[in-house]
């Protein structure tokens, strides 16, 4: 059965990037709700196009109170509603078969009162929603015969969540046959719980957090925070990697190769996690602080004031063209660093600067792209490789042994703007991860990829996020492999080595000069040099404290 997808897959009413139809959700309005997958845990999408079944049973619905379950069975393409109150979590089990769990406003069971929809192939549906007065329509649909338990619960205690994730990841979970015996009830918090129940060899990102707070990231490209990413040069300096534009740091005119000093005259190095919040402060009460900075080109000081805020990230930091008098033909340059949803918009803007430019190669630049929407990685997969690949395969998904039925393939489609290009460079490191992985590895069967720079994180899984009681289980349910077999896991090695110039900004200062990871690129593209691939690690990023971005992982659409 072909899945209908949103979106790591990287970081869920996020996918990874994540795969099929309805999860979890929650608000306001029809639709279904998908999750993308975060390191930390997922993000709520709604899928506005979704559609539940239409009308229900003829009988008057039964109402079913907080702290009670019903069972019962249903027809294939029958339905049972219910009353519920609208401050509940639903939970639909089915024994045998598979239904599908709606919820609406009211009795008039329409698209228009749908406000949510969970209807996956597994076990449980589960739904919340608190846009009703009073109370909701819960509807069992029936998409095959199924006897099932339909359950109503105000419960939301770290007991009844813990039980909700343990369930689940003996279910769906790629690595059910993996998850041990333990006593759920005996964890303090979900988060230790899902450490102990994960396969942490293969897998290191199914994880459990707090359910709201990154839908806007995701769908519009909007989080809180300074926006900017940093990293230490092989001098120690801590550089600015990049900043988004209308972000705090890009607004005050910081840069990349920018070296962060400290805060207040306090200097950065000495400074605990615990004084740089009480510095900057948090969303509900954001402190302005004085910055002190080099400049990454003149090396004179600076201090700018700024304060957090919300903001609206670009996820194509960069386009360029390039030409040299011994090529023929022109070289295009896309920093590319998100996959989110108005990332659709930002590339076709990028491709069609590039067509009208007349580019004949592409350097697609990965480097601290932790992934997103699959859909968007599997529409610029399409729009590289060009209309020869349309029908082609461009990943499969398998799941686990109990739901091999599931399975299923993306193929490569007809995409306007395209490229259309014989080879492509593709810049990585070790933060290359998940949609951006799937990318690389989708059109590597077909055309000359040549992949530089450092081994990439390895993020070979997909996940929707489900959702309880406000929390999001992002469990690691398929792996994604290319129509060679191939998975992203351990990561992809790269071809040619390349350093990560902490020292430039992105493509050719005023002076001529190519920032270095994009002139290896370049170099390998006009001249054929490769520099071996080295074993060492990239230099280190710093901790989390200061990348305000959440982690995505790869996501289904």
């Amino acid at each position: 059965m072909k899945k209908q997808l949103v979106q790591v897959g990287i970081w869920p009413c996020l996918v990874s990037g994540l795969v099929f139809g309805l999860v979890a959700c929650g608000g306001s309005g029809g639709g279904t709700t998908v999750t993308t997958e975060t390191d930390d845990g997922p993000v709520v999408t709604t899928e506005s196009d979704t559609t539940g079944p239409q009308g229900g049973s003829d009988s008057v619905p039964e109402v079913i109170d907080a702290g009670t379950t019903n069972s019962g069975s249903v027809a294939a393409g029958a339905s049972v509603v219910y009353r519920v109150p609208s401050d509940a979590e639903i939970t639909l089990s089915t024994t045998t078969g598979d239904a599908d769990l709606y919820l609406y406003r009211n009795a008039e069971l329409t698209n228009d009162n749908l406000l949510c929809a969970s209807r996956r192939p597994f076990i449980e549906d589960t739904c919340t929603a608190t846009d009703a007065d009073g109370e909701m329509y819960a509807q069992v649909f029936g998409s095959e015969p199924s006897t099932y338990s339909i359950n109503v619960s105000t419960d939301c205690s770290v007991e009844a969540v813990n039980e909700w994730v343990y369930r689940n990841m003996q279910d769906y979970y790629l690595y059910a046959d993996r998850v041990p015996v333990v006593n759920p009830a005996s964890y303090v918090t979900t988060t230790e719980l899902i450490r102990d129940l994960r396969f942490t060899e293969l897998d290191p990102y199914s994880g459990v957090r707090d359910a709201g707070g990154q839908q806007a990231f995701f769908e519009e490209g909007v989080v809180f925070g300074f926006g900017f990413s940093l990293g230490r040069d092989d001098e120690g300096n801590l550089r600015v990697l990049y900043a988004y534009d209308d972000a705090p740091f890009g607004r005050a005119g910081i840069k990349r190769g920018d070296i962060l000093l400290g805060l207040n005259n306090e200097l950065w190095d000495e400074m605990s996690n615990e004084r740089y919040f009480e510095l900057v402060g948090d969303e509900d009460n954001p402190l302005p602080n004085s910055w002190q900075f080099i400049d990454g080109e003149t090396g004179l000081s600076k201090s700018v004031n700024l304060t957090q805020r919300e903001y609206r990230v670009n996820t194509v930091l960069h386009t360029g063209l390039y030409s040299n008098p011994s090529f023929d033909g022109k070289v295009g340059h896309i920093v590319f660093n998100d996959f989110l949803r108005i990332s659709e918009d930002e590339l076709d803007t990028a491709i069609r600067r590039l067509q009208e430019g007349g580019a004949t190669e592409l350097v697609m630049d990965l480097r601290y792209n932790p992934g997103g929407y699959t859909y968007i990685a599997e529409k610029l997969a399409s729009q590289i490789g060009g209309a020869d690949l349309a029908g082609s395969t461009l990943v499969r998904y398998e799941y686990n042994s109990k739901y091999s039925s599931e399975n299923y393939q993306e193929d490569f489609v007809a995409e306007s703007p395209v490229l259309d290009f014989d080879r492509v460079v593709f810049l990585t490191t070790d933060r290359t991860a998940s949609s951006s992985e799937l990318l690389i590895n989708a059109l590597s069967p077909y055309i000359d990829v040549t992949v530089m720079g450092g081994r990439t994180e390895g993020k070979a899984f997909i996940s929707v996020a489900n959702q309880f009681c406000g929390k999001s289980l992002n469990a690691m349910e398929a792996q994604g492999v290319n129509a060679n077999g191939v998975s992203v896991a351990g990561g992809i090695p790269p071809t040619c080595f390349a350093a990560d110039d902490y020292t430039r900004d992105f493509g050719v200062d005023d002076d001529g000069e190519v920032e270095g990871m994009l002139s290896s690129a370049l170099d390998y593209m006009i001249l054929g040099t490769c520099n071996a691939p080295v074993l060492t690690k990239q230099p280190a990023y710093v901790s989390s404290r200061i990348n305000d971005r959440p982690f995505v992982g790869a996501v289904a659409r």
